[in-house]
């Protein structure tokens, strides 16, 4: 395998995917399943046919304890230098062949993007696990060939990422007034909240807004309300001084068992388990400072115990 990269594929459940940093970009191409994604405090859910990258800095990991099983294609390749803090752009290694000009060009598109997870398109879909197998072949001259896919593949991408952000001027106004909507949703996730009554409160229509809400979560608006939910009753779970049926009242759900059923499709356990196990399980950490580096080995060492495993 080559010393710049780590390449891994195929079926994955994994419980500890606890938040973590890289020190290399990371591309992942999801060829099916499903599974949530966090990127700097913002879930995303990947879904199949779709590439997710994240770049050196970026704090990221799963939001839930257990990701359903998928099928996933995963690169990770090391940037020139010390890529530790956020940047507005860097390079790539010179085994892509890309000019200064070229890597500045790449480069600020993923560093300025707030979204992390793209609908790969066939070209990429079928180009991601050629360049996987290649990196995993002793062959250097198939080592070449993969970082030539890889080329193909950064370019793709940015592309898609282009093509997504020429947004009519039009649109802007009722996008930021969904997107504050959304923000605010948060503290008021409680409260009974119906389609309609959303959409209502951000001044468009219900299907503009589902529609909007869709684009800028990757969930439908009453999924995303859950979401927000099951985040709250998560926070109110670690204090003994409730019961289940308080947090459940609290959060929105209209009775305890309701709530349980929700929480486990979500979180793997029962808020009970939950409760009881908790100072064991995966948390997500506040303080950056406390989020580890994963080195390229380490990386590649802990794929590994991954790659096949079915629970």
């Amino acid at each position: 395998m080559h010393s710049a990269s780590l390449i891994s594929h195929g079926h994955f459940r994994i419980a500890d995917l606890a938040l973590h940093r890289n020190r290399g970009m990371e591309l992942t191409f999801i060829s099916r399943g499903r599974m949530e994604w966090v990127v700097d405090g913002r879930i995303e859910v990947v879904r199949q046919g779709d590439i997710f990258f994240t770049l050196p800095w970026q704090v990221h990991g799963s939001p839930v304890l257990q990701q359903p099983e998928n099928h996933a294609y995963h690169l990770l390749f090391k940037l020139p230098g010390e890529v530790n803090t956020p940047q507005r752009s860097f390079r790539f290694a010179p085994e892509l062949g890309f000019s200064k000009t070229e890597s500045q060009t790449l480069s600020r598109t993923f560093c300025q993007s707030r979204r992390h997870a793209w609908t790969a398109g066939p070209r990429i879909g079928s180009t991601f696990p050629w360049m996987v197998g290649a990196f995993e072949s002793n062959d250097p001259l198939d080592h070449a060939k993969g970082w030539a896919l890889l080329l193909v593949v950064l370019i793709e991408l940015q592309g898609l990422m282009n093509a997504h952000q020429e947004v009519p001027l039009t649109l802007l106004d009722s996008e930021r007034r969904v997107a504050t909507f959304l923000e605010q949703l948060r503290q008021s996730c409680g409260e009974e909240w119906s389609l309609a009554a959303m959409a209502s409160a951000c001044g468009v229509q219900r299907t503009r807004f589902a529609n909007l809400v869709l684009k800028q979560t990757a969930f439908s608006p009453m999924a995303y309300l859950m979401r927000l939910r099951v985040d709250k009753a998560r926070i109110l779970l670690r204090r003994i001084d409730l019961s289940i049926t308080e947090i459940a009242m609290d959060c929105g759900f209209s009775s305890s068992q309701y709530f349980a059923n929700v929480f486990r499709k979500c979180m793997g356990l029962s808020p009970t388990e939950y409760r009881e196990h908790y100072p064991k399980l995966y948390q997500l950490k506040e303080d950056s400072e406390k989020i580890p580096w994963r080195s390229i080995e380490e990386e590649r060492a802990r794929v590994q115990t991954f790659k096949g495993v079915k629970r």
